[in-house]
């Protein structure tokens, strides 16, 4: 990892099924390298959109498998947005995730108690 010096990795869902439902393919693979990248020492921070009924549940899991790795690594909760929508509609897809934005701070609070370092507002 010489030339790298910071990794952002997004951790969206922890279950695979649901993973591959909402991103297209599994989890299995990504979930292996960040742990293969935490073994190694990499300077990593999470990044979690929390977006209402999709991933609002796996939050306790998400902490889990952070405090499971080599290192320890911090997590930022991003509150849900849609600016993605506009983009579907002109390229005539479906956005199919209609929630309406939720308060992170109750994700930010389970992190914390599970002994995470929770990062950003």
């Amino acid at each position: 990892l010489p030339y790298t010096d910071l990794f952002y990795c997004d951790i969206k869902l922890m279950d695979s099924g649901k993973h591959r439902f909402y991103c297209g393919v599994s989890n299995d693979v990504i979930l292996e390298n960040i742990a293969f990248l935490s073994g190694l020492g990499a300077n990593i921070i999470f990044r979690t959109p929390l977006i209402p009924g999709v991933n609002d549940t796996e939050i306790a899991g998400i902490g889990e498998f952070v405090l499971s790795l080599p290192e320890r690594h911090p997590v930022e909760i991003l509150k849900y947005h849609r600016i993605g929508a506009g983009k579907y509609a002109a390229l005539g897809m479906d956005y199919s995730i209609d929630a309406e934005p939720a308060d992170p701070e109750p994700a930010r609070e389970t992190l914390r108690k599970m002994g995470v370092e929770v990062i950003g507002e």
